[in-house]
């Protein structure tokens, strides 16, 4: 997402249906349903194939529109070329097709994507993209010209209903800069630092050749339970604010969005939302106790935080003596139980294992503590990543982690069901990592772990490989004796969790009943057929 520290919603959130209105656009026809019946990228896999930016769809000030900005499906043959378009499948009330819309179609009908690959070769695709729409601004209103010592920029983002990061960046013109973290970010509390006067110079002047200063002074897209954005520009005793409450579904010009995104780069927010060296130097500079409690939860959120990605900061900060009894926000860490080194277990963070176990993370009062170990030792299994589980199994020396667990179906469950520890394992590795499942259900099968038994949501162990994608692991457990058909309390089986069609087409091979009305209310078919699945429905029509 390029300088971008901060995603807390996309078009995708006002998204449209696409209803022509009279021929298609030039040049692009509308998809037949055979020719939409292909391989479909995620957005972020469409995003690294594009060739270059959407275009966008300019109106007149004054413009009132119910929904602004638009969602097509685009197809792609074997060469990556566009083909033709088609509405969105799970998309909101239509809309007309208009004439502007049309010409911005027209511009996807010379555009070539980089070839999506299946298998090692060339295949035809489908991809979703949106189309911007803005309101030009009523005129131009030229920006007061200043030294560059008496210019000040402020970007302030709020919290919203979940985890948006609430922070505030002022930029001087001299090149001093201030941040101040409140909620959802890493580092909380007022810093204040430097940056290339020269960078800020370019930020101005970019301010300046995107006529920020004719925007509107507040864009506001009617949707609730999104952060708000504060843009203000001082220009010497002037000044002109901007607020953005999702501001794009209200028109607002793209140039704002993009502006925003710049100010984070040249404050480097993103050192601060997330830990990193750089704000570590910083917060040494101005005498930051770091084995303080502030310094305990400063470590606890930088491990909990998913985003963050910078380990080396984190190991920095344990050398510093920051305490590892420190509490993250509940809602970066899911379990406002969880230990700081369950965290790093569950975002598969192994570098920082072995630092958190000399500092005694599994103990109490200096003493082991059994139900750290089993807690840390679940934790490990459910990151999917051997080594991680085999350095938690031999941490306690003699004193081993438990290898049953009670398994909940939620917190009003009193009783629950005891079962192998097996069943913590997660349906992905963290960070797009390797999925190691196989293994860990194998050495935990020596060790007395039956495979074949369920949580109490019904789920098996054959669930969680199928969602996993692991051909290997689901072939592991079919041979233990595992049924391809079998259903967890919702009545579906590991084919509907799975996105591999190999693997679909293995368990379809494996017996699996594949009747349609089954598995609250689909069958084979149903799914193959939404997921693009040739091969399976290929394999299910010769039967």
């Amino acid at each position: 997402m390029g300088a971008r520290v901060v995603k807390a919603r996309s078009i995708s959130g006002i998204c449209l249906a696409l209803l022509a209105a009279g021929p298609a656009a030039a040049d692009l026809p509308l998809c037949s349903a055979n020719q939409l019946k292909v391989f479909t990228p995620n957005y972020d896999e469409s995003l690294a194939h594009r060739p270059s930016a959407m275009p966008t769809i300019d109106y007149p000030f004054g413009t009132r529109r119910q929904n602004w900005n638009f969602e097509i499906r685009v197809a792609l043959d074997e060469a990556g070329r566009v083909t033709c378009y088609a509405m969105p499948e799970d998309a909101g009330p239509a809309v007309v097709l208009e004439d502007n819309r049309r010409a911005a179609l027209a511009q996807l009908a010379g555009k070539t994507y980089v070839p999506f690959l299946k298998y090692g070769k060339p295949v035809p695709a489908v991809v979703r993209e949106f189309i911007a729409e803005q309101e030009l601004p009523e005129s131009k209103v030229p920006m007061p010209s200043v030294p560059l010592k008496d210019v000040e920029i402020t970007l302030k983002r709020t919290s919203c209903f979940g985890t948006c990061p609430d922070y505030e960046i002022r930029i001087r013109g001299d090149g001093r800069v201030s941040y101040k973290g409140e909620y959802w970010v890493d580092v909380r509390g007022v810093y204040r630092y430097r940056v290339p006067a020269d960078a800020v110079a370019k930020l101005v002047q970019s301010a300046r050749a995107r006529n920020l200063w004719s925007m509107r002074a507040k864009y506001d897209g009617q949707i609730s339970d999104v952060p708000t954005y504060y843009l203000t520009l001082r220009v010497g005793n002037q000044t002109h604010s901007i607020t953005d409450y999702a501001g794009r579904g209200a028109g607002m010009p793209v140039a704002v969005d993009e502006f925003q995104d710049e100010v984070d780069a040249v404050a480097h927010s993103a050192n601060w939302l997330h830990l990193s060296l750089e704000s570590l130097d910083s917060l040494r500079k101005s005498g930051f106790k770091f084995y303080s409690r502030a310094g305990a939860d400063l470590l606890a959120r930088a491990i909990a935080n998913e985003e963050a990605r910078d380990d080396a900061a984190i190991l920095k900060l344990i050398e510093l003596s920051a305490p590892i009894d420190g509490k993250a926000d509940s809602e970066l860490s899911q379990d406002p139980q969880r230990s700081t080194l369950e965290n790093a277990l569950i975002l598969g963070r192994e570098s920082l294992i072995e630092p958190l176990l000399a500092r005694g993370a599994l103990n109490t009062r200096g003493t082991l503590d059994q139900e750290k170990l089993d807690r840390a030792f679940r934790a490990a299994i459910h990151s999917a990543r051997f080594g991680a589980v085999q350095k938690i199994w031999n941490a306690g020396g003699k004193s081993r982690p438990a290898l049953q667990f009670t398994s909940r179906e939620n917190e009003d469950d009193v009783a629950g069901k005891v079962v192998p520890v097996t069943l913590s394992l997660g349906a992905s590795a963290p960070f797009k990592g390797a999925w190691e499942g196989r293994q860990i259900i194998e050495w935990l099968a020596t060790l007395g772990c039956d495979p074949k038994v369920t949580r109490v949501d019904g789920f098996s162990l054959l669930h969680i490989a199928a969602s996993a994608n692991d051909v290997d692991a689901v072939r592991y457990l079919l041979a233990q004796g595992l049924s391809a058909s079998q259903l967890d309390n919702h009545d579906l089986p590991p084919y509907s969790d799975t996105e591999s069609e190999d693997l679909a087409l293995l368990l379809l091979e494996a017996g699996m009943d594949r009747s349609e009305g089954t598995w609250a209310g689909k069958g084979a078919r149903t799914y193959a057929e939404h997921r693009h699945w040739e091969r399976v429905v290929a394999w299910l029509d010769a039967r």
